[in-house]
């Protein structure tokens, strides 16, 4: 060696993390390194040791077949590749992070799909929650490279319990992946989107009558100033779905409304205590709220534009300013860094707005810095002390728009303020929506996708299991 000490097999290991090398990539980066700095710069035998950093976790996951609803209302064998005991593997990582469990760290256990896979994740957060990175800040060596890549808490320490190819998120899926992983002996909270909030809990879809995961709120009621907001317990659920079963089996062949049972139509499959409200189980969803709230703004405004005559500005103009462009996918839907970039945008907004005399739209433009605001306040890891007058002064820019008021725009109104107070310990400074966000399983789509591209193979091919399994086994290991 041409001076230094070896690159450990372990460090090598983050450094292809970072760089989402295959193995072939990673072997010639090796090569390179022992080229320029000796043979002895890196840690002998290297590849067998990153093979067993790989194949570290392996004894805790095991791979099955299940017939699942699939695309099309069809149901199919699906391979999948699951942990079998999900308390050992928090447990050892934990341990491996030198993280007990009076520290207060979250365990959050996130579900949804993306890069063709319905994926179940957990996630350890540390009890001050994850930094968040100045801009335009840098590391120093002494902190490592890359140290906000590796958080506790962030996409690379994030860890598969389950995952299946091709498959809904229906409620009979989840509920077979949610038996074979059996979460009992630990106490979590659900980081998932709304869609999946109410199959879980056994409630019809986000267009029913009633689609508040949290109260039994009727849809109408939303915007009535004299709503209760009923909030809604894992054991009433689970009472309205029984009675509503019930009410089938004896009004059969004739068709039964769920709405008259809060449209609780199946037992929720959260194993908590019925007295459980399901505010505690489930946090409000601070990325898909961002996401909802803004699009709909946009949209709105949107819609104004384009219906004044001889309207010499449009959403188009103030994208442009921004330097963003409508999207192509998603419905037209923006997605997270977008919904920042036009909140943060607003001013411009405002500005044009007032150049060319369009006045009409100012209420929309004024909702939306309000929501900036809010979002500025509670969002993130903390909560500024005015948290909730922001989100008072968003809700009557809202209502006076005069436009439906979503299930989204309702969970900010009336839910985000009841979390944060239930959920915040007098005396400790109080956490913002981001300590509970299920954004880092939504980040994983991408970074299980790119690992998954060294052992990906034809979905029908006799070693796909395989090496799903040592794919799924390879991604948790590096991220202990």
């Amino acid at each position: 060696m041409r001076g230094g000490c070896a690159v450990p097999a372990e460090e090598f290991s983050r450094f292809q993390q970072t760089l989402c090398l295959s193995g072939r990539q990673t072997k010639l980066a090796a090569q390179f390194f022992r080229a320029w700095k000796g043979c002895k710069s890196i840690e002998p035998n290297l590849r067998s040791k990153l093979s067993a950093i790989d194949s570290a976790l392996d004894d805790l996951f095991e791979l099955t077949n299940l017939e699942m609803d699939c695309a099309k209302g069809k149901r199919e064998m699906r391979s999948i590749v699951f942990c079998t005991d999900p308390l050992a593997l928090i447990d050892r990582v934990m341990a491996r992070r030198q993280v007990s469990a009076d520290d207060g760290a979250l365990i959050k256990v996130g579900i949804d799909s993306g890069g063709g896979f319905l994926k179940f994740c957990v996630s350890i957060v540390p009890a001050q929650g994850l930094k968040d990175q100045p801009t335009g800040s840098r590391s120093t060596y002494a902190e490592g490279a890359c140290r906000f890549h590796f958080e506790d808490g962030g996409v690379r320490k994030l860890l598969l319990l389950a995952i299946a190819e091709s498959v809904s998120e229906s409620y009979d899926n989840l509920q077979q992946i949610l038996n074979l992983l059996n979460l009992q002996g630990f106490s979590f909270c659900a980081a998932v989107d709304m869609k999946i909030s109410n199959a879980i809990l056994g409630l019809q879809c986000c267009s029913s009558t009633h689609p508040c995961p949290w109260c039994e709120t009727a849809r109408i009621d939303f915007s009535n100033p004299d709503r209760t907001n009923v909030l809604r317990s894992i054991g009433g659920i689970r009472l309205q779905a029984f009675e509503y079963q019930r009410t089938v089996e004896e009004k059969a062949p004739r068709n039964v409304s769920a709405a008259a049972f809060k449209n609780c139509v199946r037992p929720p499959l959260l194993e908590v205590p019925d007295s459980t409200m399901v505010l505690q189980a489930i946090p409000p969803m601070g990325l898909h709220l961002l996401l909802g709230v803004t699009n709909r703004l946009f949209e709105e405004l949107d819609t104004q534009l384009r219906g004044l005559e001889d309207c010499q500005i449009s959403t188009d103009d103030w994208l442009q300013q921004l330097g963003l462009r409508r999207p192509l996918q998603n419905g037209g839907n923006f997605a997270g860094n977008a919904c920042e970039c036009l909140l943060n945008g607003v001013d411009i907004l405002i500005a044009m707005l007032a150049q060319h005399n369009v006045f009409s739209a100012m209420p929309v433009a004024h909702a939306l810095r309000c929501f900036r605001d809010v979002k500025a306040s509670c969002f993130g890891m903390s909560v500024c002390g005015d948290f909730e007058n922001r989100v008072r002064a968003f809700e009557q820019a809202y209502i006076d728009l005069g436009i439906r008021v979503t299930p989204k725009v309702h969970a900010v109104i009336d839910h985000v303020v009841q979390f944060l107070n239930m959920s915040n310990i007098a005396g400790e400074p109080k956490k913002g929506l981001g300590f509970w966000s299920e954004q880092v399983v939504e980040t994983a789509h991408h970074d299980f996708s790119s690992m998954w591209q060294d052992f990906r193979i034809d979905f029908h091919h006799p070693s796909y299991p395989d090496r799903l399994h040592k794919c799924v086994v390879a991604y948790c290991s590096r991220h202990a």
